[in-house]
Protein backbone atom coordinates (compact mmCIF):
# COMPACT_ATOMS: atom_id res chain seq x y z
CA UNK A 1 0.00 0.00 0.00
CA UNK A 2 1.35 3.41 -0.90
CA UNK A 3 1.14 5.52 2.05
CA UNK A 4 0.98 10.19 1.16
CA UNK A 5 -0.60 9.42 -2.51
CA UNK A 6 -1.71 12.82 -3.89
CA UNK A 7 -3.81 13.79 -6.35
CA UNK A 8 -1.99 16.46 -8.89
CA UNK A 9 -3.93 18.66 -11.60
CA UNK A 10 -1.57 19.92 -14.08
CA UNK A 11 -2.59 22.72 -16.32
CA UNK A 12 -1.29 23.32 -19.61
CA UNK A 13 1.42 25.64 -18.97
CA UNK A 14 3.22 22.29 -17.11
CA UNK A 15 2.69 19.78 -19.89
CA UNK A 16 3.85 22.67 -22.54
CA UNK A 17 6.84 23.35 -20.48
CA UNK A 18 8.22 19.82 -19.76
CA UNK A 19 6.71 17.58 -21.93
CA UNK A 20 7.40 14.86 -19.85
CA UNK A 21 5.91 16.20 -16.92
CA UNK A 22 2.88 13.64 -18.06
CA UNK A 23 4.38 10.84 -16.48
CA UNK A 24 6.88 12.71 -13.54
CA UNK A 25 4.50 12.09 -10.45
CA UNK A 26 5.61 8.13 -9.66
CA UNK A 27 3.30 6.78 -7.28
CA UNK A 28 0.76 9.09 -7.21
CA UNK A 29 -2.75 9.90 -9.63
CA UNK A 30 -2.03 12.83 -12.34
CA UNK A 31 -5.33 14.68 -13.18
CA UNK A 32 -5.99 16.22 -16.23
CA UNK A 33 -8.91 18.32 -16.61
CA UNK A 34 -11.04 18.29 -20.42
CA UNK A 35 -10.26 21.75 -21.08
CA UNK A 36 -6.56 21.34 -20.67
CA UNK A 37 -7.22 19.16 -23.96
CA UNK A 38 -8.68 21.67 -25.70
CA UNK A 39 -6.06 23.82 -24.65
CA UNK A 40 -3.77 21.97 -26.27
CA UNK A 41 -5.60 21.04 -29.32
CA UNK A 42 -4.98 24.22 -29.97
CA UNK A 43 -1.22 23.89 -29.76
CA UNK A 44 -0.95 21.06 -31.77
CA UNK A 45 -0.40 22.45 -35.06
CA UNK A 46 2.26 25.22 -34.16
CA UNK A 47 5.80 24.83 -34.86
CA UNK A 48 8.39 24.89 -32.41
CA UNK A 49 8.55 23.47 -29.34
CA UNK A 50 5.33 24.16 -28.32
CA UNK A 51 3.55 22.01 -31.03
CA UNK A 52 6.02 19.28 -29.94
CA UNK A 53 5.01 19.17 -26.61
CA UNK A 54 1.44 19.34 -27.43
CA UNK A 55 1.40 16.47 -30.08
CA UNK A 56 3.63 14.40 -27.82
CA UNK A 57 1.09 14.68 -25.01
CA UNK A 58 -1.84 13.84 -27.12
CA UNK A 59 0.04 10.71 -28.74
CA UNK A 60 0.55 9.82 -25.20
CA UNK A 61 -2.94 9.65 -24.00
CA UNK A 62 -3.96 8.16 -26.95
CA UNK A 63 -1.38 5.03 -26.51
CA UNK A 64 -3.12 4.85 -23.03
CA UNK A 65 -6.66 4.22 -23.94
CA UNK A 66 -4.69 0.77 -25.56
CA UNK A 67 -4.47 -0.09 -21.79
CA UNK A 68 -7.39 1.18 -20.13
CA UNK A 69 -9.65 4.25 -19.65
CA UNK A 70 -9.17 7.49 -19.48
CA UNK A 71 -12.17 8.50 -17.44
CA UNK A 72 -11.85 5.87 -14.65
CA UNK A 73 -7.66 6.18 -15.17
CA UNK A 74 -4.87 4.40 -16.58
CA UNK A 75 -1.95 3.14 -14.41
CA UNK A 76 1.45 3.65 -15.71
CA UNK A 77 4.59 1.25 -14.99
CA UNK A 78 6.27 3.75 -11.78
CA UNK A 79 2.25 3.11 -10.14
CA UNK A 80 1.29 6.42 -11.15
CA UNK A 81 -2.21 6.90 -12.76
CA UNK A 82 -3.49 9.24 -14.99
CA UNK A 83 -7.31 9.82 -15.55
CA UNK A 84 -8.91 13.25 -17.57
CA UNK A 85 -11.66 14.67 -15.38
CA UNK A 86 -14.75 16.47 -16.65
CA UNK A 87 -14.76 20.41 -16.02
CA UNK A 88 -17.27 21.61 -12.96
CA UNK A 89 -18.34 24.68 -14.38
CA UNK A 90 -20.75 24.57 -12.03
CA UNK A 91 -18.57 24.53 -8.84
CA UNK A 92 -16.33 27.50 -10.28
CA UNK A 93 -15.93 29.90 -6.64
CA UNK A 94 -17.84 32.61 -6.67
CA UNK A 95 -16.31 35.76 -8.55
CA UNK A 96 -14.73 34.01 -11.18
CA UNK A 97 -15.28 33.81 -14.77
CA UNK A 98 -16.15 30.59 -15.38
CA UNK A 99 -15.87 30.78 -19.48
CA UNK A 100 -11.98 31.16 -18.32
CA UNK A 101 -10.20 27.89 -19.06
CA UNK A 102 -7.96 28.09 -15.96
CA UNK A 103 -11.03 28.66 -13.37
CA UNK A 104 -12.48 25.72 -14.66
CA UNK A 105 -9.71 23.62 -13.91
CA UNK A 106 -9.44 25.55 -10.13
CA UNK A 107 -13.29 24.31 -10.36
CA UNK A 108 -11.95 21.14 -10.54
CA UNK A 109 -9.24 21.20 -8.25
CA UNK A 110 -12.21 22.89 -5.84
CA UNK A 111 -14.42 19.38 -5.87
CA UNK A 112 -11.87 16.86 -6.21
CA UNK A 113 -10.67 18.43 -2.35
CA UNK A 114 -13.98 18.02 -0.93
CA UNK A 115 -14.70 14.85 -2.65
CA UNK A 116 -11.06 12.68 -2.10
CA UNK A 117 -9.65 12.01 0.77
CA UNK A 118 -5.90 12.54 -0.98
CA UNK A 119 -4.17 15.67 -1.29
CA UNK A 120 -4.69 17.87 -3.78
CA UNK A 121 -2.20 20.11 -5.60
CA UNK A 122 -2.70 21.81 -8.73
CA UNK A 123 0.94 22.15 -10.71
CA UNK A 124 1.24 25.47 -12.90
CA UNK A 125 3.65 27.91 -14.68
CA UNK A 126 1.50 30.12 -14.05
CA UNK A 127 2.46 32.76 -10.78
CA UNK A 128 -1.06 34.41 -11.02
CA UNK A 129 -2.75 31.35 -11.24
CA UNK A 130 -1.16 29.75 -8.27
CA UNK A 131 -1.82 33.39 -6.63
CA UNK A 132 -5.84 32.49 -6.91
CA UNK A 133 -5.33 28.86 -5.87
CA UNK A 134 -3.99 30.40 -2.58
CA UNK A 135 -6.53 33.01 -2.40
CA UNK A 136 -9.30 29.87 -2.31
CA UNK A 137 -7.25 27.94 -0.03
CA UNK A 138 -6.32 25.12 -2.54
CA UNK A 139 -2.61 24.66 -2.22
CA UNK A 140 -0.78 25.10 -5.39
CA UNK A 141 2.85 24.50 -6.49
CA UNK A 142 4.91 25.62 -9.32
CA UNK A 143 6.51 22.71 -11.44
CA UNK A 144 10.11 21.90 -10.14
CA UNK A 145 10.58 18.42 -12.58
CA UNK A 146 13.28 21.02 -14.70
CA UNK A 147 15.53 21.48 -11.73
CA UNK A 148 18.92 20.75 -12.87
CA UNK A 149 20.50 17.29 -11.17
CA UNK A 150 23.91 18.32 -10.22
CA UNK A 151 24.99 14.54 -8.73
CA UNK A 152 24.08 13.26 -12.32
CA UNK A 153 27.62 12.58 -13.81
CA UNK A 154 26.83 14.12 -16.82
CA UNK A 155 26.80 17.43 -15.67
CA UNK A 156 29.49 19.19 -14.74
CA UNK A 157 28.72 21.36 -11.64
CA UNK A 158 31.88 23.77 -11.56
CA UNK A 159 32.27 22.87 -8.12
CA UNK A 160 33.81 20.21 -5.82
CA UNK A 161 33.52 19.23 -1.80
CA UNK A 162 35.88 17.62 0.31
CA UNK A 163 37.33 17.74 4.45
CA UNK A 164 41.03 18.98 4.91
CA UNK A 165 42.55 19.26 8.17
CA UNK A 166 42.18 22.54 9.78
CA UNK A 167 46.09 23.18 8.97
CA UNK A 168 45.23 23.69 5.21
CA UNK A 169 42.09 25.68 6.21
CA UNK A 170 44.29 28.02 8.46
CA UNK A 171 47.04 28.42 5.77
CA UNK A 172 44.49 29.22 3.05
CA UNK A 173 43.19 32.11 5.09
CA UNK A 174 46.45 33.86 6.19
CA UNK A 175 47.92 33.46 2.64
CA UNK A 176 44.79 33.77 0.71
CA UNK A 177 46.14 30.69 -1.45
CA UNK A 178 47.30 27.41 -1.43
CA UNK A 179 49.41 25.03 -4.28
CA UNK A 180 46.42 22.41 -5.89
CA UNK A 181 49.26 19.69 -4.42
CA UNK A 182 47.95 19.95 -0.71
CA UNK A 183 44.82 19.47 -1.15
CA UNK A 184 44.31 15.36 0.02
CA UNK A 185 43.27 13.20 -3.13
CA UNK A 186 43.97 12.77 -6.43
CA UNK A 187 41.02 14.75 -8.49
CA UNK A 188 42.04 16.62 -11.37
CA UNK A 189 41.24 20.09 -11.05
CA UNK A 190 39.80 22.38 -13.96
CA UNK A 191 40.41 26.16 -14.48
CA UNK A 192 37.74 28.61 -12.87
CA UNK A 193 36.80 25.52 -10.61
CA UNK A 194 35.34 26.25 -7.27
CA UNK A 195 36.64 24.42 -4.14
CA UNK A 196 34.53 23.95 -0.86
CA UNK A 197 36.75 22.47 1.63
CA UNK A 198 35.58 21.69 5.36
CA UNK A 199 37.55 20.69 8.12
CA UNK A 200 37.11 17.04 9.18
CA UNK A 201 35.95 18.20 12.31
CA UNK A 202 32.92 20.02 10.55
CA UNK A 203 34.30 23.59 10.92
CA UNK A 204 35.87 26.09 9.82
CA UNK A 205 35.66 26.12 5.86
CA UNK A 206 37.07 27.45 3.43
CA UNK A 207 35.75 28.44 -0.68
CA UNK A 208 38.38 28.76 -3.44
CA UNK A 209 38.63 29.39 -7.08
CA UNK A 210 41.60 26.93 -9.08
CA UNK A 211 43.99 29.61 -10.75
CA UNK A 212 46.36 28.25 -12.42
CA UNK A 213 48.69 25.64 -9.90
CA UNK A 214 46.80 27.34 -7.02
CA UNK A 215 43.33 27.64 -5.10
CA UNK A 216 42.79 31.33 -4.72
CA UNK A 217 40.44 32.54 -2.53
CA UNK A 218 37.41 34.73 -3.87
CA UNK A 219 37.49 38.17 -5.03
CA UNK A 220 35.14 39.66 -2.80
CA UNK A 221 36.77 43.63 -2.29
CA UNK A 222 35.03 43.77 -6.21
CA UNK A 223 31.74 43.33 -4.68
CA UNK A 224 31.45 46.26 -2.83
CA UNK A 225 31.45 48.16 -6.31
CA UNK A 226 28.31 46.00 -7.55
CA UNK A 227 25.90 46.69 -4.39
CA UNK A 228 24.42 43.14 -4.08
CA UNK A 229 25.77 40.83 -1.32
CA UNK A 230 25.16 37.04 -2.04
CA UNK A 231 22.87 34.94 -0.06
CA UNK A 232 24.71 31.31 -0.86
CA UNK A 233 27.68 30.09 -1.86
CA UNK A 234 26.12 29.82 -5.66
CA UNK A 235 25.44 33.28 -5.08
CA UNK A 236 29.40 33.92 -4.18
CA UNK A 237 31.07 31.65 -7.06
CA UNK A 238 28.97 33.15 -9.77
CA UNK A 239 29.72 37.03 -8.87
CA UNK A 240 33.41 35.98 -8.39
CA UNK A 241 33.22 34.62 -12.20
CA UNK A 242 30.99 37.64 -13.65
CA UNK A 243 33.83 40.00 -11.94
CA UNK A 244 36.56 38.50 -13.52
CA UNK A 245 38.06 40.86 -16.41
CA UNK A 246 39.75 37.25 -17.90
CA UNK A 247 36.57 35.57 -17.86
CA UNK A 248 34.96 35.89 -20.72
CA UNK A 249 31.62 33.97 -20.76
CA UNK A 250 30.09 32.47 -18.11
CA UNK A 251 27.41 29.93 -17.71
CA UNK A 252 25.08 29.65 -15.25
CA UNK A 253 22.31 27.25 -14.28
CA UNK A 254 19.38 26.95 -11.44
CA UNK A 255 16.11 27.11 -11.10
CA UNK A 256 14.06 30.18 -11.84
CA UNK A 257 14.45 32.63 -8.87
CA UNK A 258 17.86 31.34 -7.54
CA UNK A 259 19.54 35.21 -9.06
CA UNK A 260 21.11 33.82 -12.06
CA UNK A 261 19.18 36.67 -14.31
CA UNK A 262 19.73 39.37 -11.28
CA UNK A 263 23.13 39.24 -11.24
CA UNK A 264 24.02 39.13 -14.61
CA UNK A 265 22.41 42.29 -14.92
CA UNK A 266 24.13 43.99 -11.58
CA UNK A 267 27.43 42.70 -12.77
CA UNK A 268 27.21 44.09 -16.27
CA UNK A 269 25.88 47.60 -14.85
CA UNK A 270 28.41 47.83 -12.66
CA UNK A 271 31.06 47.01 -15.29
CA UNK A 272 29.33 49.90 -17.54
CA UNK A 273 29.55 52.14 -14.78
CA UNK A 274 33.30 51.47 -14.58
CA UNK A 275 33.87 51.74 -18.44
CA UNK A 276 34.52 48.57 -18.94
CA UNK A 277 31.59 47.75 -21.36
CA UNK A 278 30.55 50.37 -23.96
CA UNK A 279 26.87 48.64 -23.53
CA UNK A 280 24.85 45.75 -22.44
CA UNK A 281 23.17 43.51 -24.90
CA UNK A 282 20.21 40.93 -24.08
CA UNK A 283 19.35 38.46 -25.53
CA UNK A 284 16.49 35.63 -24.84
CA UNK A 285 14.30 33.40 -26.15
CA UNK A 286 10.57 34.32 -28.13
CA UNK A 287 9.27 31.03 -27.42
CA UNK A 288 6.10 31.53 -24.98
CA UNK A 289 4.56 29.17 -22.32
CA UNK A 290 1.41 28.78 -22.37
CA UNK A 291 -1.16 31.86 -23.22
CA UNK A 292 0.15 33.53 -26.79
CA UNK A 293 0.80 37.37 -26.67
CA UNK A 294 -0.93 37.35 -30.57
CA UNK A 295 0.11 40.59 -32.82
CA UNK A 296 1.35 43.41 -30.91
CA UNK A 297 0.65 46.63 -32.57
CA UNK A 298 2.52 49.69 -31.49
CA UNK A 299 6.68 50.57 -32.24
CA UNK A 300 9.69 48.83 -31.61
CA UNK A 301 9.22 49.34 -27.62
CA UNK A 302 5.87 48.96 -27.64
CA UNK A 303 6.28 45.70 -28.79
CA UNK A 304 9.20 44.21 -26.94
CA UNK A 305 7.88 45.59 -23.52
CA UNK A 306 6.34 42.03 -22.56
CA UNK A 307 9.08 40.27 -23.80
CA UNK A 308 11.60 42.62 -21.25
CA UNK A 309 9.18 42.81 -18.31
CA UNK A 310 11.23 40.61 -16.21
CA UNK A 311 14.14 41.86 -17.00
CA UNK A 312 13.12 45.30 -15.56
CA UNK A 313 11.65 43.79 -13.01
CA UNK A 314 15.07 43.12 -12.25
CA UNK A 315 16.47 46.72 -12.49
CA UNK A 316 13.55 47.85 -10.44
CA UNK A 317 14.43 45.81 -7.47
CA UNK A 318 18.19 46.40 -7.23
CA UNK A 319 16.89 50.51 -7.71
CA UNK A 320 14.02 50.38 -5.09
CA UNK A 321 11.29 51.04 -8.29
CA UNK A 322 12.65 54.68 -7.84
CA UNK A 323 14.00 54.80 -11.69
CA UNK A 324 12.83 54.23 -15.04
CA UNK A 325 15.73 52.94 -17.54
CA UNK A 326 14.95 52.72 -21.54
CA UNK A 327 16.93 50.02 -23.13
Amino acid sequence: MIRNRKTFILDTSVLLYDKNSIHSFPENDVVIPLVVLDELDSFKDKSGILGEYARYVNRFLDDLRKTGSLHEGVELKNRQTIRVEINHCKNVPAGLDASLPDNRIIAVAHELSKTIKQKVVVITKDINFRVKCDALEIESEDYYKDRVHLADDKIYSGQSQLFVNEEIIDKFHNDRKIHLSDLPGDETYHPNQFVVAKAYSGSPSLLGIVRGEYLEGLQCDLWDSIDVKPRNKEQKFALDLLTRDDVPLVSMTGIAGSGKTFLALMCGLSGLNQKKYERIIITRSMQTVGKEIGFLPGNIKEKMDPWIAPIMDNFRHAFKDVTYFEL
